[in-house]
């Protein structure tokens, strides 16, 4: 077991500070309900605040952890004009077919979630879910026509968060990227995440967050969609088979 980290109640500039570049749909939810029972006080989905100095300079000044949808470069450089407090760099990712299909689900469960719910994601996003909801899910033809559509939001999204906008990499350059984290967890790594970030070990047995699913997701394993995503989302594949190595090899 890791040694315990120390707590502190008042963080000082010498502290160190962990970010959690929470992909989505990788269990990050749990991960900021550990850290925030095990962790002291810390701020999850800081996204909405990465853009305010004026909220963001407080916060990095007293939180033990700071957790949000922020790719990588965006989200330590931008805490670094904050503060010089030592950065602990942690994040998950999970295998790429379940992922996607998971983010394409929870267009779909935002809906949901009842009204506030729903209406306080912005516009463009009600959009995409509602195209999504009158889609034929069972078809893997339209499911391709959507992932298509909006590529941005669906396709190589694990890696644009955790290598950041480098096109071009090669695999040393992302080997490289993995290790300035201290770690990068899979799905059945959680666990040791965790330990990584506190030094106190848990067994993780129910995630937060978790949605039924409002078509059948076997529609992600039909031939054609599998073939759509080993060319179109491969940079995912790629980060998560890296992922995978670099952790084995450790």
């Amino acid at each position: 077991m890791a040694a315990e980290e120390r707590i502190p109640d008042r963080p000082g500039p010498d502290d160190p500070l962990i970010l959690y570049v929470h992909v989505p749909k990788t269990a990050g939810s749990t991960v900021n309900a550990l850290l925030a029972r095990m962790y002291g006080e810390g701020r999850a989905h800081c996204e909405g605040v990465i853009a305010r100095p004026a909220d963001l300079g407080p916060l990095c000044g007293r939180m033990n952890w700071l957790s949000g949808h922020v790719p990588v470069d965006a989200f330590r450089s931008t805490v670094r004009r904050e503060t010089a407090r030592p950065l602990r760099l942690f994040t998950a990712i999970r295998e790429p077919g379940a992922q996607i299909a998971s983010h394409y689900n929870w267009l779909i469960e935002i809906f949901h979630r009842g009204e506030a719910f729903y209406n306080g994601h912005p516009e463009p996003i009600r959009r995409i879910s509602e195209t999504i909801r009158a889609s034929d899910n069972s078809d893997p033809a339209r499911v391709i026509a959507n992932l298509d559509s909006y590529q941005g939001l669906f396709l190589n999204q694990q890696s644009h968060y955790v290598l950041g906008q480098r096109a071009g990499w090669g695999a040393g350059g992302v080997v490289q990227r993995l290790r300035e984290y201290e770690h990068v967890a899979t799905e059945d790594q959680l666990g040791d995440l965790v330990e990584r970030m506190t030094g106190k070990r848990v067994e993780i047995d129910v995630t937060e967050n978790a949605s039924r699913y409002h078509f059948d997701p076997d529609v992600f394993q039909a031939p054609e969609l599998r073939r759509f995503l080993a060319e179109r989302h491969f940079y995912d594949f790629a980060l998560y088979d890296g992922v995978r190595r670099l952790n084995d090899a450790s």
